[in-house]
């Protein structure tokens, strides 16, 4: 399976529009990974100035230890900070001329692909809450559709005003045919 494109497209069937989600979220989420970096450190000075000197049973733990389990946590950090940029580099939303493919990674080796025709759709809706999604124009976008899977939710999506309006222009082109 190609990574690039993972889906089939039907026969004169074209991808119109490729949809992700907004910068932001991934910066908000690899920040607070970078927030974690500190933890062992701060833990390691807590350790040292108040643990080590009341109890004997801590003595045996070395400076080693501490260094091997920061380095063990640092590594898990690193793994999350890629599962973080998989995440965000995979998830796409296709807008063809005859449907919407929403592909959704999670994690390394999870996959969810849904799909609903444009002839389905009966609504599109756009949330936005707050200043920073309404200044940086991203949202949540929500399709409804009269197929198995009534609602799409889509998070995050960048200029969902955008997408909506392209969703409506090729669902009337649809209609048209």
């Amino acid at each position: 399976m190609n990574y690039s494109n993972p889906i089939i497209l039907e026969e004169g069937e074209q991808v119109v529009h490729n949809a992700r989600k907004h910068w932001f979220l991934i910066l908000v989420e690899l920040f607070s990974l970078g927030l974690g970096l500190f933890l062992p450190i701060i833990f390691f000075i807590i350790f040292k100035n108040f643990a080590l000197p009341f109890s004997d049973a801590l003595a045996n733990i070395t400076t080693g230890h501490l260094i091997f389990f920061g380095a063990l946590w640092f590594l898990l950090l690193w793994i999350m900070a890629f599962s973080v940029i998989t995440d965000y580099t995979l998830d796409v939303v296709k807008i063809t001329n005859r449907r919407i493919i929403d592909i959704d990674q999670r994690g390394f080796f999870s996959r969810n692909i849904a799909t609903v025709h444009l002839n389905m759709v009966q609504d599109v809706t756009i949330e936005a809450t707050g200043i920073l999604p309404t200044l940086l124009h991203y949202g949540n976008l929500t399709i409804q559709s009269a197929g198995e899977q009534k609602e799409f939710v889509i998070k995050g999506l960048r200029n969902p005003d955008l997408v909506k309006e392209i969703i409506i222009n090729e669902q009337g082109n649809a209609l048209l045919k």
